[in-house]
């Protein structure tokens, strides 16, 4: 399973990648909408083998979404080499981390 949900607190794991993530995408709309904007959302990618660019623009609809509706959203242990170099290059780096000093924050 590559996204677990247990209410606020998201537990993501092998790859999200094109090949994945319209499923993950299906699983996360609905979940989305079942938030407790009252608690802080916590998407932990502690196990996460493998992340490209669908990957990243799942987390920044996540990012938007959060923002959006005020709920508090802490991404954790986001830290794969490969894919901070990948979020560097296309310049989602430079807004997780304006972004950690308003709620969000990039953890190892």
């Amino acid at each position: 399973m590559a996204l677990d949900i247990q209410k606020n607190n998201w537990y993501v794991s092998e790859a999200f990648t094109f090949k994945t993530i319209a499923y993950i995408e299906k699983q996360s709309s609905t979940a989305r909408k079942q938030l407790d904007a009252k608690q802080a959302w916590i998407i932990n990618c502690e196990n996460l083998s493998h992340m490209d660019s669908a990957g990243l623009a799942w987390l920044m609809t996540n990012l938007a979404f959060a923002k959006k509706h005020n709920i508090p959203l802490n991404i954790q242990n986001f830290s794969l080499p490969n894919t901070l170099l990948l979020a560097e290059v296309q310049g989602v780096l430079q807004i997780l981390q304006e972004k950690a000093s308003q709620g969000v924050q990039t953890t190892s």
